[in-house]
């Protein structure tokens, strides 16, 4: 039976409140075996667990016997912004899961890495579950490429990710806000005022489409082609901008171009309401 211990906004949480879930010798509850953390924290915008919480809560989960597992999908996202090797990002964890189709822009594949009878079980489980894949070494090919090629060029997403989030928040649009100092690595969410008629859905909608003042303005690129850019609907009221590798500078500028475009446009339509 799973148990949540609410996140802080910058992805960790009480640890008093963790220790009061532990459950032990009751025999009306069901016995606490693990903990997990996830690391990069998608839903706090891709915060990095600070090294200090992590030792902690190592430290918790040895008090009282219990394993720690952490989702690391975007670990290298939050070793490259705390320039800490993965092996002491991970050091007091169990078990650690990392996907190499995100950050890492693979096309597909995810690692579980864990001591060699944890290793056992886990594919005993898939193969119980039906799961498993011939010729994966294709796939496993893509993703040693994503590691020794990708991994270092990660912290440019970041800087990329902070230069968008610093010109929405420059903005200054009472409809649009964005925490540019507290974007860690390459996720950027845009909250959407609670004040405002706008939706994410419609926001999103909007972004990716090109009306005919944009080609017959400045937004537009070089060669007099519309941009569109892609975003995700985070919650009704947030949107999710994620930068990676295939975006150069030059992709960046016509996005913020057009995000600044349509930004501007509904806060303009917004006030005139």
């Amino acid at each position: 039976m799973l148990s949540t211990v609410a996140n802080k906004p910058d992805g960790t949480f009480d640890l008093q409140e963790l220790e009061e879930r532990i459950r032990g010798s009751n025999i009306h509850e069901p016995v606490t075996a693990m903990v997990a953390v996830e690391n990069t924290h998608n839903y706090c915008g891709g915060k990095v667990l600070p090294l200090k919480f992590l030792d902690d809560v190592g430290a918790l989960c040895k008090k009282h016997s219990l394993a720690l597992h952490m989702d690391g999908a975007r670990l290298f996202n939050a070793c490259a912004h705390a320039q800490e090797e993965a092996a002491r990002v991970v050091r007091d964890c169990d078990s650690v899961s990392v996907c190499f189709s995100k950050g890492l822009s693979a096309p597909v594949g995810s690692a579980l890495v864990g001591s060699y009878h944890f290793i056992e079980q886990a594919r005993r489980a898939r193969k119980m579950l039906g799961g498993g894949m011939r010729q994966a070494g294709v796939l496993a090919a893509a993703a040693l490429v994503a590691l020794h090629e990708v991994v270092p060029l990660l912290a440019l997403d970041h800087k990329r990710a902070q230069v968008l989030a610093k010109v929405i928040e420059g903005l200054f649009l009472k409809a649009f806000t964005v925490d540019a100092h507290n974007t860690h690595t390459n996720i950027v969410l845009v909250r959407i005022s609670e004040h405002a008629p706008l939706t994410a859905d419609q926001l999103v909608q909007r972004l990716a489409q090109v009306c005919l003042a944009e080609t017959q303005g400045d937004c537009k690129t070089p060669n007099d082609e519309g941009v569109i850019v892609k975003a995700t609907e985070f919650n009704s009221k947030t949107i999710r901008f994620t930068l990676h590798r295939e975006i150069t500078d030059e992709d960046l500028w016509l996005a913020i171009m057009k995000i600044t475009y349509v930004f501007k446009e509904l806060s303009s339509n917004l006030e005139n309401k």
